[in-house]
């Protein structure tokens, strides 16, 4: 796996990734002695939107949802809505049926 910053930036942007630490940063210490903090750090990749990984406590997550182009280099995903439905035939003459006798 290589560090974060062998990656090449966007154009436009110092580096392709989002840093942020969200939650409670401080330590605190569990009954047992060991260190724990409530926290999270968040890492969302510009060249792949829809990229994130979440770290808390030695776990990790890693999650996609996209369309699997880069951000760099496609235009956005938009797309396009179906065509009209076929409009309803022309009214017609109401016609009574004929009893048939046998």
């Amino acid at each position: 796996m290589r560090a974060l910053t062998e990656d090449a930036p966007l154009p436009g942007l110092e580096t392709n990734w989002l840093v942020k630490n969200v939650g409670e940063t401080q330590t605190f210490t569990k009954e047992d002695g060991a260190a724990c903090q409530y926290s999270a750090v968040i890492l969302k990749n510009f060249r792949w939107p829809g990229n994130m990984t979440i770290v808390s406590n030695g776990n990790y997550c890693s999650i996609y949802i996209g369309y699997g182009y880069k951000g760099d280099t496609q235009p956005l995903f938009f797309p396009q809505e179906p065509k009209d439905l076929q409009g309803e035939g022309e009214e017609c003459e109401e016609k009574h049926e004929v009893p048939v006798f046998m």
